[in-house]
């Protein structure tokens, strides 16, 4: 059965507690008879998430954990390794090409073929009077479509192109990844980091009825709530009651904030 898009609860109630943990309560509305909600926690605390949860849809509608539910995960490929960017050459790239259909123009003429091999040759570094040595890119070899190899000596190549369209917007994609690679670290890409962190539970909710609400509550980790007290003492002559017995009494004021960054969860 296709259960489409999960949908999210809204926060209702947090209770923190002194010890790292806090009960949350959350709410929602289905909007059909079979109604799958997803709740996004730290992967670290899911275990805790799950033991402790408990989920209710009236008082004849069914709500329960979906622990079978696959977590689709849906990732893009990642670009092919060409080698590209400052300090290749010409050959480096055709190195990262073996198997490519490719077109190979040098003032001779054009040639064309699967590129089946590059040779190098070890050449001493004029600057090191000989005593470094570098990699030098001598010839691309080309497999042509009658069986016959040619050999392109890669200082005369003036023109290369990859046949394979498909080829073509791999390499266009691998342009696309150096160029953001470059780029400097947003704060949208930390937020994406941080979005990595988080793993889903899932409830399904079913039942007929069109008025109840989902109601989930489970323990997960929180800032402990550092918070002080203010005591009133009655002053001389003054007297303070329990509104409730009558009873002599003083008056206690809890004074405490959470921090907006602290508010793990209560999105």
């Amino acid at each position: 059965m296709d259960i489409g898009k999960p949908t999210s609860l809204e926060l209702k109630a947090v209770s923190i507690y002194k010890n790292n943990l806090a009960q949350y309560t959350r709410q929602g509305k289905p909007s059909q008879p079979v109604e799958t909600f997803e709740l996004k926690v730290q992967k670290a605390s899911r275990p805790l998430v799950v033991d402790t949860l408990t989920a209710k849809y009236g008082e004849k509608g069914q709500a329960v954990v979906a622990y079978g539910r696959p977590v689709v995960k849906v990732s893009k490929a990642k670009p092919r390794n060409f080698h590209l960017g400052s300090g290749y050459s010409t050959g480096k790239f055709l190195s990262s090409c073996v198997g490519a259909a490719v077109s190979v123009e040098t003032h001779q003429g054009k040639v064309e073929g699967q590129v089946l091999l590059v040779e190098t040759v070890l050449a001493g570094i004029p600057e090191t009077d000989g005593k470094s040595t570098q990699t030098v890119y001598t010839h691309v070899s080309l497999l042509e479509q009658d069986g016959s190899i040619s050999s392109v000596p890669i200082q005369q190549i003036t023109k290369v192109a990859l046949i394979d369209a498909s080829l073509q917007e791999e390499l266009k994609e691998a342009l696309a990844a150096k160029l953001e690679a470059g780029k400097p670290i947003s704060e949208s890409s930390v937020t994406s980091n941080s979005a990595s962190n988080l793993a889903p539970v899932y409830i399904e909710a079913s039942g007929d009825s069109k008025e109840d609400l989902v109601d989930v509550t489970y323990v997960d980790t929180a800032k402990e709530w550092l918070c002080s007290y203010r005591l009133e003492m009655p002053k001389e002559g003054e007297e303070f009651t329990d509104a409730r017995d009558g009873a002599e009494a003083v008056q206690l004021t809890m004074l405490g904030k959470v921090k907006k960054h602290d508010r793990r969860g209560l999105g």
